[in-house]
């Protein structure tokens, strides 16, 4: 592409030269001698100088160094030449590619704002349309929901009133029935401790001598057994005191319910756990489902707390005879006695004498224990086993028909007694067997 610029750069400057020697060669004979002469000395005057001109001097042939030294010259001003050339065709394209592109820059500018300030103006109207849209979705939601709370409020105000008034009464209904309920309650209660105080004796002598319970009593308790828990089952939350529990575990023992006994008797603990009289209940329970260890601990406790509890030294002392610790048991037999002398601790007390083979103290033992209670078959049950010890048939037979008279019951004790053992073959007590029916609605012993 450069190749055109370059010749024509060349043929200038060959042309420049054939010029200037062309030019040296015309002027060169002209000069005057005069002209030559201001040249070298300008203050001569003109008419102090010749005015002859000379003849024409011939043009010497160029040498070969001559010739030389103007091709060299040719030569550089051929390569200056073609160096400007490119400088000035360098600057040009780099001014003309510069010019192009800022066109071109101009050109995409021009083209491209109006799209950008369309493309702007299209993004704020879509941002200034949201922010409408929003501002006018919030106001009408505040009006509608300030509307809604308005209206909900205002029946919210009358249901809660409503509410109220429903709550008022059925609160005022229950407390109605609720008193109701534990005035029944205390009822019942009253009523099953009146029934248990109908011999006139303590709960803890009674609970050695169940088979005398007679079997009007123990309709008259299981009767009040059920209405107490036909009340605790319609109301679930019906408030027992640890009084409360103690009556109905003793109505228990009575039906012979003694896990749910035990149970009552927990009860009233877990309300007043130093209630010494409930551990010793509690003893009488576990006695009498033959738990004679536990039964033991339970009297101890019982003890304890209070060691003048009469009921905690009798349900240790017949704790201790089930274990057949009868030295122990005697003890405490001895000091239920002295804390109630008129307990019925005595036939006990004679009967543990006799395992022990104090004969003479186990006889009068017995002979107090029926002079208190002549009703008590247990009593004359215990005195016949003692006869047995003595080999006195006649009295053991008629004291063992005293108790089966009082108390039928005795009759199966009699069958399954260790004690009586070796009179269940005899012929002498066969009759006993054989002319009472024992009455099997009434407790074991």
């Amino acid at each position: 592409m450069n190749q055109a610029p370059k010749k024509a750069s060349t043929l200038a400057a060959l042309s420049s030269i054939a010029l200037l020697i062309t030019l040296f060669s015309s002027i060169a004979p002209l000069q005057t001698p005069r002209s030559i002469a201001q040249e070298i000395d300008p203050d001569i005057a003109p008419e102090e100088i010749p005015d002859q001109i000379l003849p024409p001097q011939p043009v010497p042939p160029l040498s070969e160094v001559q010739r030389n030294a103007v091709k060299e010259i040719i030569r550089e001003e051929l390569q200056t030449s073609n160096e400007i050339s490119d400088r000035v065709q360098n600057t040009v394209n780099q001014t003309f590619g510069w010019t192009i592109t800022l066109i071109n820059f101009l050109t995409a500018v021009l083209i491209a704002f109006p799209i950008g300030v369309g493309v702007i103006f299209w993004m704020l109207q879509q941002s200034i349309t949201a922010k409408l849209e929003e501002q006018i979705r919030a106001k009408i939601e505040r009006e509608v929901k300030k509307g809604l709370q308005e209206q909900v409020g205002s029946e919210l105000e009358k249901q809660i009133s409503g509410f109220k008034q429903e709550l008022v009464h059925q609160k005022a209904q229950l407390q109605l029935e609720f008193v109701a309920v534990q005035r029944e309650k205390d009822r019942v209660i009253s009523r099953i401790s009146q029934v248990l105080a109908e011999r006139d004796r303590t709960l803890e002598e009674l609970a050695l001598s169940e088979k005398e319970i007679s079997p009007e009593m123990q309709a008259k308790i299981q009767e009040l057994t059920h209405q107490l828990e036909a009340l605790k089952a319609s109301n679930p939350n019906l408030y027992l005191t640890a009084e409360d529990y103690l009556n109905q575990g003793d109505a228990l023992q009575f039906e012979q319910r003694y896990s749910e006994a035990i149970e009552s008797y927990e009860q009233a603990l877990s309300l007043q756990p130093d209630l010494g009289i409930a551990w010793a209940k509690k003893a009488m329970a576990l006695k009498r489902s033959h738990q004679y260890s536990a039964a033991l601990e339970a009297n101890e406790r019982a003890l304890q707390i209070d060691p003048n509890l009469q009921a905690g030294w009798l349900g240790k002392a017949y704790a201790l005879l089930n274990l057949k610790q009868y030295e122990a048991a005697l003890l405490s037999f001895e000091r239920a006695i002295q804390l109630n002398p008129e307990s019925s601790a005595w036939r006990w007390y004679g009967y543990t004498q006799t395992k022990l083979e104090k004969y003479e103290d186990a006889l009068k033992s017995l002979d107090k224990a029926i002079e208190l209670h002549p009703d008590h078959g247990r009593s004359y049950y215990c005195k016949a086993y003692f006869h047995l010890t003595q080999n006195q048939p006649e009295q053991a037979f008629r004291n063992l028909k005293q108790a089966i008279e009082l108390h039928p019951q005795h009759l199966e004790d009699l069958k399954t007694d260790p004690d009586f053992e070796s009179i269940r073959t005899d012929d002498y007590f066969k009759p006993l067997f054989e002319s009472i029916e024992p009455d099997t609605s009434l407790p074991d012993a």
